[in-house]
């Protein structure tokens, strides 16, 4: 079976690329730029040059294919307007997917966003998920929060480089998911009927708030966090008066991702949902704490070539 994979440079759709490579798909990714993404090329992947903002050029990306998985998503420094990217070309997409008779599209999406439509991202993938259910193409959506992956550059890199790090002094966990483990999920729908026209929240096993991933980190690399934790009173008055001046609109926006993540919670029945479709368990996801103690062990060891001092109380 070939895949057209949109997105395969990304954090996500290089795991998608990946994992289909290695389980004897053809993929077929959609690019904008071939020389970012060589690599993909590298590994067995066909490449096909294309724009999802501009729909004359998609036709032929879509030929002889009967698979779509979209892990495309703007990102900061695109020089394509975010709309541009989440909501205009991923309209483009769906409606040449229809025209292509394409048999399955695999979109992803953030959870609850129907509940926060006043930021402009979790209404592009609220608007996003209405056209799929509204076109005649048959879709799987994977509603996910935030991955492993995002939380390195957050805690463990500014701790190794001794610099500080920001949080927010919040009272709920996010449930972090692997975006391996997402994957997996996306290519195993694939074989599984009882996945298409149907949504999934995908979560990780065990919520984690942000002072138990700096203290996870300070016993893995023996060193102590520096940390400054922004108030989120003083966060909402930020949010309040940035929302009053057009030019600080995106940081308004930002700010309200707080919301977010304030009752990010995935119902029992939904878990059961995922557990009971893809025949899986809790048991079968990544743990956060394993995903850091590969990293530091691997990044420590590097540095330990360097002539690196391994702090005395390192605990691996």
């Amino acid at each position: 079976m070939s895949l057209l994979i949109i997105g395969g440079t990304g954090t996500l759709g290089s795991q998608i690329v990946r994992q289909a490579l290695d389980s004897g798909y053809e993929v077929r990714c959609l690019v904008r730029n071939l020389r970012k993404a060589k690599f993909l090329r590298e590994w067995g992947a066909d490449l096909i040059k294309a724009d999802i903002t501009k729909p004359e050029t998609l036709t032929g990306a879509f030929e002889g294919i009967k698979v779509v998985i979209d892990a495309s998503a703007s990102r900061p420094g695109d020089p394509l307007p975010q709309e541009a990217v989440d909501l205009i070309g991923k309209r483009n997409l769906i409606r040449t997917a229809e025209v292509a008779n394409i048999q399955q599209y695999i979109s992803f999406s953030i959870i609850n966003n129907e509940k926060h439509l006043t930021i402009p991202s979790m209404k592009m993938k609220y608007l996003i998920e209405n056209e799929l259910k509204n076109s005649t193409v048959p879709y799987t959506i994977f509603q996910i929060p935030a991955f492993f992956q995002g939380l390195i550059g957050q805690y463990g890199i500014p701790l190794l480089e001794d610099n500080e790090i920001v949080v927010i002094d919040e009272t709920n966990a996010v449930p972090y998911i692997d975006a391996q483990d997402v994957a997996k999920f996306a290519l195993k729908a694939l074989r599984i009927e009882a996945t298409k026209n149907e949504i999934f929240q995908l979560c990780g096993p065990k919520p984690w708030l942000s002072k138990d991933i700096i203290t996870l980190c300070e016993k893995l690399s023996g060193q102590e966090a520096k940390i400054r934790v922004f108030n989120v009173f003083l966060i909402n008055l930020g949010r309040n008066l940035t929302s009053f001046f057009e030019w600080s609109w995106p940081i308004a926006n930002r700010l309200l991702f707080i919301d977010v993540f304030k009752d990010l919670i995935v119902s029992k029945q939904e878990s059961e949902k995922v557990f009971r479709v893809f025949d899986t368990s809790e048991e079968d996801f990544s743990q956060l704490d394993e995903y850091f103690k590969d990293y530091f062990e691997k990044i420590l060891q590097d540095l330990q070539k360097l002539n690196f001092q391994k702090p005395k109380d390192l605990i691996l």
